[in-house]
């Protein structure tokens, strides 16, 4: 089956998500060409400042290694492949941008603007509410799972605060729905009759 620019951009996006760190342009393979520039015409990924002293081999793509000026030319010195000249384009890193993720997902689920986005950890955000349930933005499953207070709390406050009411005592429940090897966590406050 053939994967379409936009789907494999989207997968491409969730990889590299879910990393949380920058990667080099270099290690872009030949089919991910497509979905990679198009992610850099849309602004989904930004340049990142990577550390230039070190870069991934160009020949095997397999090896960081430090960079010398070897003469008029740069090279690095790869244990499988040895010393291989480094092009400039090697030192072009990219990482997700996390800005454009949470803006185009609150427009995807109409969150209105008087929703302000939280930062609940560094992995961890709360969009603001679709169809009266919170929404959260999470780097991993293990990022919700260690911080279940923490976002159960953002549910809470954020509950008093719109509804001008005091709530009592709530706990809420963590389910994990899992779709087409997706993992979704739906917290939601258990009912009482």
């Amino acid at each position: 089956m053939i994967e379409s620019r936009n789907a494999a951009a989207w997968r491409m996006l969730c990889l590299r998500w879910r990393s949380r760190g920058h990667w080099f342009e270099e290690s872009v393979t030949h089919a991910d060409r497509p979905a990679f520039d198009h992610l850099v015409g849309i602004k989904a990924l930004k340049p990142f400042v990577a550390d230039n002293r070190y870069v991934l081999c160009g020949y095997c793509g397999l090896h960081t290694a430090q960079v010398y000026r070897q003469g008029g030319s740069m090279e690095l010195n790869c244990p499988d492949c040895g010393p291989v000249q480094v092009t400039p384009g090697q030192f072009n890193a990219w990482v997700v941008n996390a800005e454009w993720l949470i803006r185009k997902l609150r427009v995807a689920l109409a969150i209105p603007a008087q929703d302000a986005t939280v930062a609940i950890t560094s992995d961890v955000w709360r969009l603001g509410q679709y169809q009266r349930r919170p929404v959260f933005l999470a780097r991993s499953l293990d990022a919700v799972l260690h911080h279940p207070s923490v976002i159960a709390r953002a549910v809470v406050d954020h509950a008093q605060t719109h509804a001008r009411r005091r709530l009592g005592s709530i706990t809420w429940k963590c389910d994990l729905v899992a779709d087409g090897g997706t993992i979704y966590v739906v917290w939601r406050q258990p009912r009482h009759l």
